[in-house]
């Protein structure tokens, strides 16, 4: 073989191995920024609705800062190589519009197109030879938006936002019809498509069907409360009519009291009186 064309080969071989070194520290730096901001939408599931909106001004930042690191792979891929070297951000550029799309969400009930994930991620559509944002890698993140609402919707009960399970199944049932009306090959994306209807049993069954057992044990709690007032009211008329003032007193006293603690009583408990209709 000629020396000359070995050298050249050797030169290639050389310049490959510096830019993928160079990828792989962006890329490291873009697994570090969207692990940051998985923890911090992770407290999604231990917050109060009021204080989402203060969780999500914290998030913001640091997704904006996602910017810089697809600016810095642009510059880096040669053109006409974006095939060549996608897979080696495409995990993280996932996990970058699953946070947007999810923080999209929270705040305005509303999906996040294609569009919009490439201007919050700073990419340009002038960059769509060397590094942009595909329909797969897309999709993969919406998937994932669905699998975290999916245990969102059981969280929210507890915390007792009762109408976030009923938005949840309203936005993924949505998205789930679009996801039919897609052409998807037998792949890692048609797998997880498949998946879904698992998230959407999850809502329905872990969500819902738990957002109407605590409305009902509410409702029993009410119930009973109510009885006991009226409890309270024919005792207070029969001592009334045996005009001992004493003993009126005191039985008045004693049934506050116990409609009091009733009143009280904690709509989880599983220890909730029985009404006898």
């Amino acid at each position: 073989m000629d020396p000359h064309n070995l050298e050249y080969i050797n030169e290639l071989l050389d310049k490959d191995v510096e830019l993928r070194e160079k990828i792989k520290d962006q890329v490291a730096d873009f697994d570090r920024k969207t692990r940051i901001l998985s923890g911090m939408l992770n407290k999604i599931h231990s917050t109060p609705a009021e204080q989402i909106p203060k969780l999500l001004d914290s998030v913001t930042p640091v997704l904006e800062s996602c910017q810089e690191t697809t600016t810095a792979l642009a510059d880096l891929i040669p053109q006409n190589q974006f095939w060549r070297w996608k897979d080696m951000w495409s995990i993280s550029l996932r996990n970058a519009v699953f946070s947007a799309a999810l923080v999209e969400f929270l705040r305005s009930g509303s999906l996040l197109s294609l569009s919009q994930a490439n201007q919050i991620l700073g990419i340009k559509e002038e960059w769509s030879d060397r590094f942009t944002l595909s329909a797969e890698d897309y999709l993969h993140g919406l998937i994932s938006v669905i699998n975290e609402l999916s245990r969102l919707a059981v969280n929210s009960v507890t915390l007792g936002d009762f109408q976030q399970p009923i938005k949840i199944s309203i936005f993924v049932k949505d998205l789930f019809a679009g996801f039919a009306m897609l052409n998807l090959k037998n792949d890692t994306l048609r797998r997880r498509y498949d998946s879904l209807k698992y998230d959407i049993k999850k809502i329905e069954e872990g969500g819902l069907y738990r957002q109407a057992l605590v409305e009902i044990r509410l409702q029993c709690n009410y119930t009973y409360c109510a009885m006991s007032l009226s409890l309270i009211v024919w005792e207070s008329v029969v001592v009334d009519i045996a005009s001992n003032d004493v003993l009126r007193g005191e039985m008045i006293e004693k049934n506050i009291a116990r409609l009091q603690i009733l009143s009280k009583r904690d709509p989880d408990s599983a220890t909730l009186p029985e009404v006898v209709a």
